[in-house]
């Protein structure tokens, strides 16, 4: 199976990390040393550098639909050009709010928001189920019970050291 990378294609395995050594599995032969192999990736994107970020355009993967990210090489993206989907007819994805959501509603493009899942870990207690959010979504708090327990919260790390806070705190994009 390919490996994959948002933003990115797949080119191959190369034993230098170069696109113009890639390895031919079918007729490549193993030396006598160890080996190590390489990904192999083309952006999909031309990346201009803008003030506060990066802005994109001439997407050339094939995916449909389109993962769009919202950062490349840890650079925010701040705009995405007309025209830099050739097939208008393409569904793009990416957070609620997100510039790739405006791109799409200013377009007229199909968009499809990212869904996130929280998991809800009762400790013992009656099962809570888990529920599919969009980044910046509210998490509804879920009701348990465990008998001969008080409950006292949810908590986002094991130690229940860190509690969520369920009117002000959102479901983030990770």
């Amino acid at each position: 199976e390919e490996p994959t990378v948002i933003a990115y294609s797949f080119l191959g395995w190369s034993a230098s990390n170069s696109a113009s050594n890639l390895w031919n599995f079918a007729t490549g032969v193993m030396p006598e040393k160890n080996m190590t192999l390489y990904t192999v990736w083309s952006l999909d994107y031309t990346v201009t550098p803008v003030d506060g970020g990066v802005a994109l355009s001439g997407y050339t993967g094939g995916r449909n639909p389109v993962l769009v990210p919202e950062e490349v090489d840890g650079l925010a993206v701040v705009s995405i050009a007309e025209g830099t989907f050739p097939d208008t007819g393409v569904t793009l994805q990416g957070n609620k709010g997100s510039v790739t959501h405006a791109f799409a509603e200013q377009t007229g493009m199909t968009f499809v928001p990212l869904t996130y899942t929280v998991t809800f870990v009762s400790n013992g207690g009656t099962p809570a189920p888990a529920q599919p959010l969009c980044a910046t979504d509210p998490v509804e708090e879920p009701a348990v019970y465990r008998s001969g327990y008080t409950f006292s919260g949810w908590y986002t790390d094991a130690a229940l050291t860190t509690p969520w806070d369920f009117a002000a705190s959102r479901m983030s994009a990770s």
